[in-house]
């Protein structure tokens, strides 16, 4: 019995797919994955917080940019997106697929309400990703087997019941686009 357990774990961990990372310091795709990145390159309309946007990805010589039609936050915002740091890609059939792309951002007015410094895009196909930028963090007081929400979203105060902690969990502005 175990060692059918053993090889039916090591056979799934044969089929699932690796995902590697590509550092981009100077925001350029390596000469390798241009062919594969231009596929993904592209208009693409979605919403984040229920305010429609066109998003940009394009593609000159290794550049990879992202660029949006109206702030990625807010007007007031004035954000700046800025160069690609690194993306992960699949192998699956042969095929290569990327995963992931991750931008630096500069929230700029808005840097006290947001605390993240990166894009991030989530690509579940060639024509659709979702986009998430850290916003805040959270404070949640776990208790055994619940979970309370500090609603005022301060530093967790100073007592704790007992067998509880405060924890920090991130917030993070979300979006989806597609062409």
């Amino acid at each position: 019995m175990n060692r059918n357990i053993f090889f039916l774990l090591a056979a799934l961990l044969t089929l699932t797919a690796c995902e590697d990372t590509v550092k981009t310091p100077d925001g350029k795709i390596p000469n390798e994955f241009l062919a594969i990145a231009n596929e993904y390159m592209g208009q693409f309309s979605g919403d984040i917080r229920n305010t429609e946007n066109t998003l940009v990805l394009s593609l000159n010589n290794n550049l990879v940019t992202l660029s949006a039609q109206k702030d990625i936050i807010a007007s007031e915002c004035e954000s700046k997106i800025g160069k690609l740091e690194s993306f992960s890609y699949e192998e699956k059939n042969g095929a290569i697929e990327i995963v992931s792309a991750k931008f630096s951002f500069d929230p700029n007015r808005c840097m006290p309400s947001f605390i993240g410094n990166n894009i991030y895009l989530f690509f579940k196909s060639k024509n659709d990703f979702k986009i998430s930028i850290l916003e805040d963090y959270d404070q949640e007081l776990t208790c055994q087997n619940s979970i309370t929400k500090n609603a005022t979203n301060s530093a967790p105060p100073p007592y704790s019941p007992p067998n509880c902690r405060w924890e920090s969990v991130p917030r993070y502005l979300n979006g989806k686009f597609s062409r």
